[in-house]
């Protein structure tokens, strides 16, 4: 009996293991799309640009810039990235991560994409305002790192299990 407890809480100890190693890459992500503004050279900046430029289109007028300088991603790009860290950090700290809530994450999913739809869809007509990009990208990002987490967390979980095998 006492083995069985304690192999859950192993288990437990990995998935929480794995849960801030997912939140530590996401907030590392981050970092770097930043880093241009703390680590000032052209050489530096140009890489960093090259890094992102075959998923952004890097429009400068629809990118954020902080001391004159222009982040590696547009609007939207940046805010998926930063709703991914904050749906890693919601996901550390929810008691929402249990398997009964995986349908509410499939239906926030859906909006999410539905909302990016519509978004997109307007902003040939109207050229909606950056606030609007940035929010229907943050809101697309919590979404699919809420989405698919089980299938990272359990991917890191083996990972664990395969590289760094437990002394019992």
């Amino acid at each position: 009996m006492n083995s069985a407890a304690n192999g859950n809480s192993d288990n437990s100890k990995k998935k929480i293991r794995a849960e801030i190693v997912i939140f530590i890459i996401n907030l590392l992500w981050i970092l770097y799309i930043l880093s241009p503004v703390f680590i000032v050279s052209e050489a530096y900046i140009e890489f960093n640009k090259l890094t992102f430029s075959t998923i952004c289109h890097q429009i400068p007028d629809r990118s954020f810039s902080f001391n004159n300088i222009t982040l590696p991603v547009c609007q939207r790009c940046f805010a998926i990235y930063a709703g991914a860290m904050s749906g890693a950090f919601i996901w550390l700290f929810s008691f929402f991560r249990r398997k009964k809530f995986y349908p509410v994450y499939r239906y926030f999913f859906v909006i999410a994409v539905i909302l990016n739809i519509i978004e997109k869809g307007s902003d040939i007509i109207f050229k909606n305002p950056p606030p609007v990009r940035t929010i229907t990208g943050f809101i697309l990002g919590m979404a699919v790192l809420l989405l698919i987490n089980d299938i990272i967390e359990e991917f890191l979980l083996k990972f664990f299990k395969k590289f760094f095998k437990d002394n019992n």
